[in-house]
């Protein structure tokens, strides 16, 4: 009995440390990661990650919007008389513009998890909510984190002063926005900036997982993987709607 129980308990931290590696393996061998998460389901240092790469990437990021902000101010009138003091907002301004952005995100993510749990029950899967938000939680270190971190890596390559609108900075990556030169900020666009190259590894991530929790054929993992990746842009379109970029 007491050899039993020994091997119970080395199999379960062979098991949580296969889970914690998954944050990792998610981007270098997501089928293992995924494999993991089906024995051992957990999110929360993933979210850890994603939080983490968000931050990063904004503050990549931070010089090119107070750009384009102020040249949107002092065109609306907003600002009239120019100087560096309304040019460049306080730290303290970012990390609050910066943290509310975050927990955006992550409640899309919260979503992402239930959209997961729905769309897996139509096929006649009952996921269990916690292997949702594992599954959706890795993904975002993907969708959010890294291409946070990319964004910003652009626009600091780039420049922020090559930076005229909110347009500009939507098309500063890569994504099918780059074939509508002329389109300006809106839902259309923001929907086509939200399909980019970690849209498609996002799809598939998300079938690698699939096929992994469940009995999912290859073709219909992918379908309901690209169906949530259409409602992600769907979802940015709506923000860009509400926000004007």
């Amino acid at each position: 009995m007491q050899n039993v129980n020994l091997e119970s308990r080395v199999q379960a931290a062979i098991a949580a440390d296969r889970a914690r590696f998954s944050v990792l393996q998610v981007i270098t061998e997501p089928r293992a990661a995924f494999a993991a998460l089906a024995e051992r389901p957990g999110y929360w240092l993933a979210l850890g990650v994603t939080v983490a790469l968000l931050y990063a990437g904004f503050a990549l990021q931070a010089a090119a919007y107070h750009h384009v902000s102020f040249l949107d101010d002092v065109a609306s009138g907003r600002i009239t008389t120019p100087t560096a003091a309304t040019q460049q907002p306080s730290f303290v301004q970012d990390l609050v513009t910066w943290t509310v952005n975050v927990v955006l995100l992550l409640v899309g993510v919260c979503l992402g998890a239930v959209a997961v749990k729905v769309v897996l029950a139509v096929w006649g899967h009952d996921t269990r909510r916690r292997a949702a938000r594992a599954v959706t939680s890795h993904v975002a270190i993907v969708t959010l984190g890294l291409s946070a971190v990319a964004a910003g890596v652009v626009f600091q390559i780039i420049g922020a002063a090559s930076f005229q609108t909110y347009a500009d900075l939507e098309r500063g990556t890569p994504s099918l926005l780059l074939l509508f030169p002329s389109m300006k900020e809106g839902f259309a666009s923001a929907a086509l900036s939200a399909v980019n190259p970690f849209a498609i590894w996002s799809v598939v991530l998300y079938a690698l997982a699939f096929r992994s929790m469940t009995s999912l054929s290859p073709g219909a993992a992918y379908l309901t993987a690209a169906g949530i990746a259409v409602g992600a842009a769907l979802l940015r379109g709506l923000l860009g709607l509400v926000v004007g970029y």
